[in-house]
Order: structure tokens, then sequence, then C-alpha cells
């Protein structure tokens, strides 16, 4: 099967598998990662000349802040694509969401 000419594998149980050490070194990079998009997070939520640049209405940053402050020990779930390349790893995006956002499945 091709989309967009790309060929599609229609195996159902299609699945990659890596090592023990590269599993630990991606578990160490995504936790890695977690804590800089929280850093950057706070860091920006701090400044409004940071803030400005995300062309966020500045009528939200109160509530944007105040959001952050009430989750600071909270759990956020999330997760990141990534690529694997000759050079390593590359992140793509982080979808991060806090767990009562998360719907239930029955």
């Amino acid at each position: 099967m091709q989309a967009n000419g790309q060929v599609i594998n229609q195996d159902p149980y299609h699945y990659y598998t890596i090592t023990e050490s590269a599993e630990q070194e991606l578990i160490k990079a995504t936790n890695e990662l977690h804590l800089m998009y929280l850093h950057a997070t706070d860091k920006v939520l701090k400044d409004d000349n940071l803030l400005a640049l995300f062309d966020i209405p500045k009528i939200l940053w109160p509530r944007l802040r105040l959001s952050w402050q009430r989750r600071r020990h909270h759990m956020i779930t999330g997760r990141m694509d990534f690529c694997m390349d000759e050079r390593g790893l590359k992140v793509y995006e982080y979808n991060a969401i806090p767990p009562p956002v998360i719907p239930k499945r029955a």
C-alpha cells in the first residue's frame, strides 16, 4: 500500500526492537528533555518579553501563569516524537498534558 509516495507496511504486528542499553539511553534522553521543556516553560512564563514572542493574547497571560503555578507538583504525561539516524535521536515534538485531560476508555 502507498500513501503520499510512501510505502506503508500492511503487517498489523510490525514492530522494532532495540537493545537494553538503547532503551536505557532513550529513557535517559526523554527524562532530560522533559526537564528541559519544564524549565523552558517556567522561564517563558516568568518573562513578559519571552512570552510575547509566542503571540499569545496578553489577556490570557495571568491565567496561563496561574495554571502553571497550580500544577507545579502535579504529574504531566506526554508523548515525544523522535527520529533516529547515525547522529542519534532528534525530538520533533512533545505533546504533554496533565492526566485529568486524558479521556478514560471503557
